[in-house]
């Protein structure tokens, strides 16, 4: 009897070692992200990946169960097999998939090229790849920006090292994780939005969408940060393309711009950065910022189920080859065959 209880406790341990200390560990490691509303939607991914692949192994373990009742080994080799598989092919896939996709932003630099066509006299803003664009030059307005030397974007390996700082919590300010919500948070100051009232667009009781006239009205609403941000990259790049009509008109010349078309030629500096304003970012900041929305806000809570997938890769087939060893040892006792 005395033997079976301390099998029976031994087995928990070695239970509660796998999976359970998994997700445990996970969910401490994503804390910082809950409540933030950056991450938001993604925060709890991270534990929902372990929690899926905790349930998918036990059950296999639940079949394996009733399909080897008498072999123990053989549900125990199945069970660790499957979990050693269900483990591992997700994170080659996540590093595989995702992994080149960053690094082509932090190697080579995300260039956004402006492009335009005119139709009537009326510009658009279109895709450079567009049938008969007036693409405008890098060198006329420099609207790309260059992610190398670990500047606003890293690749992904470095990324996945310094995400959030592991070895000093103390200076929690060298986290990438950190610096992304801090010009989160720069931007949501800048452009006077509260992050805890309208993140995300918010609609008052009144509004309707149209003033007493009839006419399109944004009284009462609003814009959120993704809402924000594209109604300010859009203002900034029509002022850009505006500037680089005028620019060819005058002969390919800048030559009294800055008079002739003071208000066009002050956000066009704006917009490339050469003078600083309290009402606009630069067309740059603004483009790093939506790239780090779309992507790190998604990838820094699976980076913490990534990592603890790879420590705990060995220990989960450990602790399932104890289980089954204490399964063993418990049937072997039940049917008599030891003491």
């Amino acid at each position: 009897m005395k033997k079976t209880k301390v099998l029976k406790v031994l087995r928990t341990v070695f239970y509660c070692i796998g999976f359970p200390l998994l997700l445990l560990l996970t969910a401490i490691g994503t804390m910082p992200f809950f409540g933030e509303p950056v991450f938001k939607a993604s925060c709890a991914n991270g534990l929902l990946v372990i929690f899926i692949m905790w349930a998918v192994v036990e059950i296999v373990r639940l079949i394996m169960k009733f399909a080897c009742k008498k072999n123990q080994m053989a549900q125990t080799i199945i069970v660790a097999v499957v979990g050693l598989i269900i483990m591992v092919a997700p994170v080659i896939l996540f590093d595989e998939l995702v992994g080149p996709k960053i690094d082509a932003s932090a190697t080579q630099g995300a260039n956004f090229e402006l492009a335009y066509i005119v139709n009537e006299g009326v510009a658009t803003v279109v895709s450079a790849d567009t049938t008969d664009a007036v693409i405008i030059p890098t060198e006329f307005a420099d609207v790309s920006y260059q992610l190398l030397n670990g500047s606003d974007l890293e690749t992904f390996n470095y990324q996945l090292g310094k995400y959030t700082n592991v070895t000093n919590k103390v200076r929690v300010d060298k986290a990438l994780y950190r610096k992304f919500l801090d010009s989160a948070d720069d931007f949501m100051d800048f452009y006077g939005i509260n992050k805890w009232y309208n993140y995300e667009d918010f609609y008052f009781d009144n509004y309707t969408g149209f003033a007493t006239d009839g006419t399109p009205t944004t009284d009462g609403h609003l814009l959120g940060v993704e809402n924000k941000l594209n109604a300010e990259i859009e203002y900034l790049q029509k002022a850009v393309v505006s500037y680089h009509r005028a620019y060819v008109a005058n002969g390919n010349s800048e030559v009294g711009l800055d008079t002739s078309i003071p208000a066009t030629y002050n956000i066009y500096q704006i917009a490339i950065g050469e003078t600083t304003s309290t009402s606009h970012m630069s067309l740059s900041d603004l483009y790093i910022l939506k790239t780090e929305l779309a992507t790190k806000a998604q990838i820094y809570p699976l980076f913490v189920a990534r990592n603890y997938i790879y420590i705990f890769i060995g220990l989960v087939a450990l602790s399932t080859i104890l289980v089954g060893y204490c399964n063993e040892k418990l049937r072997a006792i039940a049917e008599g065959k030891e003491d």
